[in-house]
């Protein structure tokens, strides 16, 4: 993950569907300004809900990020020495890395999450929210619902400071965010950290890019809701995985295309967008995914 989602991100705000399919860019990519993108940190994974007019991304490796740790009910952080919370946050990111992280503080698993307000004049706000949205532990929204203004974030998170794999959601109360709220994936397992999540706008799918169980590679899987908050067990989606990695999904409000990165072989190189069209109500077939031309890829 880069800085290139968030020229992605403008072209969402500038061509509508069939332009991309169609591989007809008339504008130009623009690389989002110092208030946003910094040269000393990565700035990933940008949503946009424009129905809050928000930009929300996730800044990775600064000392600035969220110094909230709860364990039943306390901040860590206030009864913790400097050391002790090293040691603590070395040891949840070396279990998530599934190797030694030895300095928590420029880990890329050291995540918070900020947003930008764009406002009636085009000037843009930074914020960078607190606990409960932001914490000591990574957190990086991964899909917004639009006629709420709700983001969904990576991780599910609890009141005595426990998180576990998977994703929450965090409801926008207008003037502030409630507490993470788990969504349920009825058997979700993977077996890493490179997951990924987008929600239909109706809420009725969910498409998760993850490693199965053995994988070496993210592949794509849908789940369908079964009740508010709970989803089915994840389903490969056959036809677009390959042996290599198919990660980030996007689907539009239409629910008839769906977007998504890939190192398959014939890109550009490295990961490449892809968009793909639905073919039928199951949700399973797709079209032969189409690789977006410059200057996306």
């Amino acid at each position: 993950m880069n800085k290139i989602h968030y020229y992605l991100t403008l072209l969402f705000l500038t061509f509508s569907p069939i332009a991309f399919s169609q591989g007809n860019f008339r504008n130009p990519i623009e690389k989002l300004d110092s208030t946003i993108n910094t040269d000393e940190y990565d700035e990933i994974s940008p949503i946009l809900c424009r129905s809050v007019n928000k930009l929300f991304f996730t800044r990775t490796g600064t000392n600035d990020n969220s110094s909230a740790m709860y364990h039943d009910g306390r901040n860590q952080y206030e009864d913790y020495s400097p050391t002790q919370i090293q040691n603590a946050l070395e040891q949840v990111f070396s279990n998530i890395a599934q190797k030694p992280v030895n300095n928590p503080w420029t880990s890329k698993y050291n995540q918070d999450i900020y947003y930008s307000d764009f406002e009636t004049s085009g000037e843009e706000q930074i914020s960078h929210p607190e606990y409960p949205v932001n914490s000591a532990l990574p957190n990086s929204v991964c899909s917004c619902i639009e006629k709420k203004g709700d983001i969904i974030v990576i991780n599910q998170f609890y009141r005595d400071g426990s998180m576990y794999p998977g994703f929450s959601r965090i409801h926008n109360e207008g003037n502030g965010f409630s507490f993470p709220e788990p969504i349920h994936i009825y058997d979700f397992r993977t077996t890493g950290s490179d997951v990924g999540l987008t929600l239909s706008q109706d809420e009725e799918i969910l498409i998760i890019s993850m490693l199965d169980e053995g994988g070496t590679n993210a592949d794509l899987y849908i789940a369908f809701k079964a009740k508010p908050g709970v989803y089915s067990p994840p389903k490969p989606i056959s036809n677009l995985n390959t042996k290599y990695r198919e990660s980030t999904p996007f689907i539009t409000s239409d629910k008839t295309r769906l977007f998504f990165a890939s190192d398959r072989e014939g890109g550009i190189g490295g990961l490449d967008i892809y968009v793909s069209e639905r073919l039928d109500y199951t949700y399973q077939r797709w079209s032969e995914p189409k690789l977006l031309e410059e200057p996306v890829n």
